[in-house]
């Protein structure tokens, strides 16, 4: 009987050290597992959200400068100064104004002679003359600076052209109907060109309005569109034959020989006297000292 008691009591014992052991197993790793899973997916919400609000401002930012670049004009790399084009020189002076113009071209300064745009004499700040070919047979392309945009006019025998301050916009008045120019193309330094056609009953030409708003100034090139000749107007005879075989020299290779009415010189002659003038006009740069 005292064995089976020791053995009850043995196994008893047995199985008491075994319960202990159990109750005192560690818990410690299992709670340290939970926390720490708790705390990755705290960190993964937030990050998503600190991404997620990244992310869409971002994109609001880059979808900003997107739409700002696509609304800004863009330059060809052929409208910049520094890519002047071979055999062109470049005009400069005190007042900044710059531009390029062919080697075969002759500048010279018509002392501030603004009278056909504005009645405001003191706001001539620059008139010059540009001859591409030497005679005097062919009307001149000119450059203007001027200062005052609400003072310059430019007037044809059928129509005008000025700066309306109500539309805040250049307009073309033609008889009872008013324009609004639009913009033709742009300076190399981003400046906008307006080209308006004016003229009468002895010729025409282009206008290239490039105003500068900020200090109310604006520069204009004015290169000739359709010119009539008149030889028979020239008081010294002599003058006269020279000028009769200037225009038929003209004639004779732009128009195989045929006179035109009213001795108008061939439209395609004037083109090709100067077709380099937009390239001169988008090379405009003023505002800025430039030394000759």
């Amino acid at each position: 009987m005292e064995v089976k008691t020791n053995e009850s009591s043995q196994n008893d014992s047995q199985i008491d050290n075994n319960l202990l052991n159990k109750s005192n197993e560690p818990v410690t790793p299992t709670i340290k597992s939970r926390i720490n899973y708790l705390l990755i997916l705290v960190i993964i919400f937030f990050s998503s959200l600190v991404f997620g609000f990244g992310g869409y401002y971002l994109g609001r930012q880059s979808s900003k400068i997107s739409n700002e670049t696509k609304d800004k004009p863009q330059f060809s790399p052929a409208e910049t100064i520094e890519n002047k084009k071979e055999g062109f020189k470049t005009y400069g002076d005190e007042q900044g104004v710059r531009f390029d113009y062919p080697s075969n071209y002759t500048i010279t300064i018509d002392n501030k002679n603004c009278n056909d745009l504005t009645t405001k004499k003191d706001r001539c700040l620059l008139s010059l003359i540009l001859s591409p070919l030497e005679t005097e047979y062919i009307p001149k392309a000119y450059f203007y600076l001027l200062e005052g945009i609400r003072f310059v006019s430019i007037n044809g025998q059928v129509s005008s052209v000025e700066f309306d301050l109500q539309k805040k916009a250049w307009i073309e008045v033609n008889q009872d109907q008013t324009e609004t120019l639009a913009v033709w193309n742009y300076t190399s330094e981003g400046k906008e060109i307006f080209k308006v056609s004016v003229g009468g009953s002895h010729g025409s030409a282009f206008y290239y309005l490039i105003p500068d708003y900020e200090n109310d100034k604006i520069a204009i090139f004015s290169f000739p569109q359709a010119y009539r000749l008149r030889c028979d107007s020239l008081d010294d005879k002599a003058k006269e034959a020279e000028c009769n075989n200037f225009y038929q020299s003209v004639i004779d290779q732009y128009n195989n020989g045929q006179e035109i009415l009213d001795t108008w010189l061939p439209d395609n002659f004037l083109k090709s006297v100067y077709k380099d003038a937009e390239d001169i006009v988008k090379s405009l740069s003023f505002g800025a000292t430039v030394k000759k």
